[in-house]
């Protein structure tokens, strides 16, 4: 207790430099789920968990401090979800770390949504894509093409690096399981990879790119590493020669595998990819430029030199990043600039949110 602490304190003895609080006792906790308003239940995604913590050890994340999984009695849950249905509600994200690591306890819960399915619904879960037995495959192939949003990590594919950070995934299966999501779910599946891992280098980062690439997740977030307070990825800080910036985010600046000029480069792929490719303004478009060279990463990084060049890393629109992608595709690849005037111009105008062609993709 904090008395106790103080007369040690006080007596001059040594006290641990962190007091780990007690965790909470889930089967009593006050479920706060009536909290929600009417107004929340009809614009906003509703934030739920049926468990807390990560079965993972991964030393760039907070959660392996204290590792281990406890889940809420579903006896609990269940009743608390069928209300917030009753009462209008069709966007759940499901905050737990490893949603399918108990297969029943996943199953109970993707059956729980399935029998109140309906139209307009979306569930978001965060999945170990290399766990996903095939009880719940077969769940998971009765909802509807994207009314499911699924988190499914990667991080890195490089297994030594995996192993240094004490992330203990089965690549090859992890692979496996994005693809089935992707291909056989028809669920929009979002992947991370973290640039800046203690001995990872550019060519490693840059093949596990490209291999993501290929798995076709709807977002690809590609994140630098960061200084989180507490987690023990600073163990490798003298080995690897990794310097954080000394201010938020806390991010690193450089290894002794990644200088600091390539990780500009990666914040910068970063940057024009979450404008472009994962707001999905030219799913058309964008994959035959990344089939222009044997490398996804190197043919997207072209254009992203281009876009910062010419148009800075934010506050461009379509119109103008259309502009350039037609430039690059038909000037400097040489490809038909009939077809890639029909394509930018079927992306810009997919699903009719928006009016007016530009000039340049006008029918000739």
């Amino acid at each position: 207790s904090f008395h106790t602490i103080y007369e040690q304190i006080l007596a001059g003895q040594a006290v641990p430099s962190v007091i780990p609080p007690a965790m909470p006792d889930l089967d009593k906790i006050a479920l706060p789920y009536s909290e929600y308003s009417g107004q929340d239940l009809a614009s906003r995604v509703l934030y739920v968990e049926t468990s807390r913590g990560c079965v993972y050890g991964c030393e760039f994340c907070t959660s392996s401090i204290h590792p281990g999984i406890r889940r809420f009695p579903l006896e609990r849950l269940i009743p608390e979800f069928s209300r917030l249905l009753e009462r209008g509600a069709m966007r759940f994200k499901l905050v737990d770390r490893c949603f399918n690591l108990s297969p029943d306890h996943a199953s109970a819960v993707l059956d729980f949504f399935l029998a109140r399915w309906k139209p307009g619904m979306c569930l978001h879960l965060e999945m170990t894509a290399d766990r996903i037995t095939p009880a719940l495959r077969e769940r998971l192939l009765r909802f509807p093409k994207g009314g499911l949003h699924i988190e499914a990590g990667i991080q890195t594919f490089s297994p030594e690096v995996a192993r240094r950070v004490g992330r203990q995934t089965d690549l090859e299966a992890a692979a496996e399981g994005i693809r089935f999501l992707v291909d056989k779910v028809g669920a929009d599946v979002h992947a991370d990879l973290i640039a800046g891992l203690p001995g990872e280098t550019p060519e490693m980062f840059e093949a596990g790119m490209d291999r993501l690439i290929a798995l076709r997740p709807a977002e690809l977030q590609v994140g630098i590493l960061k200084r989180l307070h507490g987690a023990p990825i600073m163990k490798h800080e003298k080995k690897w020669a990794m310097r954080f910036r000394t201010t938020p985010p806390y991010d690193i600046l450089s290894t002794l595998t990644m200088n600091e000029t390539y990780l500009q480069k990666i914040r910068r792929i970063s940057k024009h990819w979450d404008r472009i490719v994962n707001r999905r303004w030219f799913p058309q478009t964008i994959p035959i430029l990344l089939e222009k060279k044997a490398s996804a990463f190197s043919a997207f990084d072209e254009l992203s030199l281009i876009l910062e060049r010419q148009l800075g890393l934010a506050g461009f629109g379509m119109v103008e990043a259309s502009h350039v992608l037609f430039k690059l595709l038909t000037e400097d690849h040489l490809l038909n600039a009939a077809d890639v005037r029909s394509r930018l111009r079927e992306d810009y105008l997919a699903g009719g949110r928006r009016v007016g062609v530009p000039h340049f993709l006008q029918e000739a």
